[in-house]
Formats: structure tokens, sequence, C-alpha cells
């Protein structure tokens, strides 16, 4: 079996569907899209990069 991605590695999945399958394969996912499109996804991706303001 393949070494699990480092730490600094962040794993996006398009839903919780694909994000429990991730999981099943001992993957630990930090992003899940809330819509289930590529374009959610993307937006899901630019979120966790955008700082939230003070």
């Amino acid at each position: 079996m393949p070494e699990p991605p480092s730490d600094r590695v962040k794993i996006a999945c398009i839903g919780p569907i694909t994000a429990q399958t991730a999981r099943d394969l001992g993957l630990r996912v930090d992003i899940i899209a809330q819509e289930y499109t590529t374009r959610g996804l993307v937006d899901a991706i630019v979120r966790s990069r955008t700082p939230i303001p003070a």
C-alpha cells in the first residue's frame, strides 16, 4: 500500500460519498463541496484558502 499523503497535502472531495470512500481508503479528507458539481468543488477549495476577516 502506498504511503499516505503529507500533512501539507489537502484532499478535496466533490461530495460526502466520495469523501467516505476516500476515508475508507485511509485518506484524511479536508474539504467537501456543499454543491456536488465541479463548480461547487472549486468554490469549496477557494473558500478553504480564503482568510476569514477578523
